[in-house]
């Protein structure tokens, strides 16, 4: 079922907020209350995830420090804090199922900007999603290295083909970084990149997001990601 709705006006109606920005139906990253996106997950990696699928819902509208926002969740228990307002869409806070209160992003982190076009470019912090050391505890490197990564929109009006269908008026979105870290006795300390792609549809959202942490080195471990939309509910 298919159901077209202005996020604004369902946050005006709880809240008193603001309108629309942008219709739902030529929105980039749809943030309807009662919106679902359902991704299968593609690795190229030793040990892959054991998750091999992630559900998008957006919950609900609220008022959070003071803004209007909606709370988009995971099916494992995540919660996710998004402003829009006239300079695009930012993500403010998070929370999961063992938190009582919604966490403050150190720095808020831009999804998309408004208005949406090539050549546009933000900052967001981000961390290695597969990157692994391979004789240490814990093994993954999220939980030591944190790093700047620069997004770029690179084009529009592309078409991505997907499990849940092709879609033709579509963003890409590039973001790059590096970081210096040990790779192994040979190589000392050098620079690892981080790569992701995204490509976002107008009307659906997040169609593809894929993420290259390749690495060489006796001492880690890496790989490729891949989140392919398998179905939605606007």
């Amino acid at each position: 079922m298919k159901r077209i709705a202005c996020w604004g006006a369902v946050i005006a109606a709880v809240s008193g907020g603001v309108g629309c920005s942008r219709p739902a139906t030529e929105a980039f990253f749809p943030l309807t209350v009662g919106s679902s996106w359902t991704y299968e997950l593609v690795t190229e990696m030793p040990n892959p995830p054991v998750d091999s699928k992630l559900v998008m819902s957006v919950d609900r509208a609220i008022k959070f420090d003071g803004k209007d926002v909606v709370v988009r969740r995971s099916a494992s228990g995540v919660e996710y804090y998004l402003e829009q307002n006239k300079d695009g869409i930012r993500r403010l806070a998070s929370r999961t199922d063992l938190e009582e209160d919604a966490l403050l992003d150190e720095h808020p982190r831009t999804v998309l900007p408004e208005p949406p076009t090539v050549g546009a470019e933000w900052e967001a912090m981000t961390v290695p999603f597969l990157l692994q050391r391979n004789a240490e505890f814990p093994r993954e490197l999220k939980y030591r290295h944190k790093t700047m990564m620069r997004y770029r929109i690179e084009a529009e009006h592309e078409t991505v083909e997907v499990p849940a269908g092709k879609f033709t008026d579509c963003l890409r979105v590039k973001g790059q970084t590096s970081f210096k870290i040990f790779k192994d006795p040979q190589q000392g300390f050098s620079d690892q990149p981080l790569i992701s792609t995204e490509w976002y549809c107008k009307g659906v959202g997040l169609v593809r997001f894929d993420r290259d942490e390749q690495v060489n080195s006796n001492f880690l471990t890496g790989g490729k990601i891949r989140y392919q939309l398998v179905d939605y509910d606007l």
